[in-house]
């Protein structure tokens, strides 16, 4: 089954597959409403340098090895600090969600994290929790180089984390998987009714034809060639023509075969060509009919047959005619008194006795 047939047969059981594909959706729209969405919370926390120091009127250089890397370096040290498994467990432990992001854009000074929780205030608190987390690292990585205080690079909260929006990728993808599974299964019982359907009524016209006609339908599928079936006078007879597969391969064995004598005109007429899978009337005449052209023949021959001189005239007697049709051969034909019968045309003629 294509795709085109599986069209025609959902138009054609549209009352099974509209109801069916109707209360799926009811159903996902129902199931979504009990979906709750998620909530996510942005924080950012801007990198600021250490303030120069000037000593005995000269400037002083700041002792700090992550200034020297750049701001990207220290923030790509802290956002891989951030994803230990240390960090995560203390965030579940505490309530918060381990679903987070720490990022720097390239160009940028400050860090970005965002959060995704199952309600608001998981989404606020973990976002506030990180930024604080974040500070300690970045102090903590200074301090590794022997960094004083004065000289450390430090962070500056530029909001405080709550900013929160509603997320539905989640209730999205509930709703469009819900659907595809609704609109199979519209589809696949669709299919299994209309094969239900057709089964039934399969089974019901070889219970009304018969086995017999069963039998015999399928030989004539399998044979590939249209038989005339036997029927009453005055019948009217629906051949069904073999397709051209059927028909060529019907010829190829015919040729095979020895030629067989010329059939009779009595039997009958087989359907002459036709296009594949063409439905062909065959109106059989009265019987009256096809035995009026015998009787007509018997009858002619019967004339052709008929002696001469049989309606030529009646047996007469001393010149009398007598009213009775005389000839060579005739039945009951006998001479009067003894004498030679004569014809009414005044021939003379001996009558024979039978």
């Amino acid at each position: 089954m294509d795709l085109w047939d599986l069209t025609k047969m959902l138009f054609r059981r549209w009352y099974i597959f509209t109801p069916v594909l109707l209360a799926s959706m009811g159903l996902v729209l129902a199931m979504a409403q009990t979906v709750k969405p998620d909530y996510s919370a942005t924080g950012h926390l801007q990198l600021i340098p250490p303030n120069e120091r000037v000593e005995k009127g000269q400037v002083v250089k700041v002792n700090n090895r992550w200034l020297d890397l750049g701001f990207p370096a220290l923030g790509s040290a802290v956002i891989l600090q951030s994803q230990t498994e240390q960090v995560l467990s203390e965030l579940t432990a505490k309530g918060y969600t381990d679903n987070f992001t720490v990022t720097m854009e390239y160009g940028t000074t400050y860090l970005t994290i965002e959060a995704i929780g199952s309600s608001k205030e998981q989404a606020v608190g973990t976002v506030q929790a990180l930024m604080k987390e974040v500070d300690e690292m970045v102090g903590e990585l200074q301090e590794q180089f022997d960094t004083t205080k004065q000289d450390q690079i430090t962070t500056l909260a530029l909001d405080q984390g709550d900013k929160v929006e509603a997320v539905t990728s989640k209730k999205k993808r509930v709703i469009i998987v819900a659907t595809g599974i609704a609109l199979m299964l519209s589809v696949g019982l669709s299919i299994g009714i209309d094969a239900l359907i057709r089964l039934r009524r399969r089974r019901a016209a070889e219970a009304a034809g018969g086995p017999d006609a069963t039998s015999s339908a399928a030989a004539q599928h399998d044979s590939g060639s249209a038989k005339v079936p036997l029927v009453n006078a005055d019948a009217t007879v629906v051949l069904r023509t073999p397709s051209m597969v059927s028909r060529s391969s019907a010829q190829t064995n015919r040729a095979r075969e020895p030629q067989k004598p010329q059939q009779s005109q009595s039997q009958p007429v087989q359907p002459q060509s036709a296009r594949p899978d063409e439905t062909v009337r065959i109106f059989t005449p009265p019987t009256q009919s096809r035995q009026q052209p015998a009787e007509d023949e018997g009858a002619r021959a019967k004339a052709a047959v008929r002696p001469p001189g049989r309606d030529q005239g009646a047996a007469s007697v001393n010149g009398q005619s007598q009213g009775r049709p005389t000839g060579p051969g005739w039945p009951g034909s006998v001479p009067m008194n003894g004498q030679n019968g004569v014809n009414g045309d005044g021939m003379g003629r001996q009558e024979l006795r039978k």
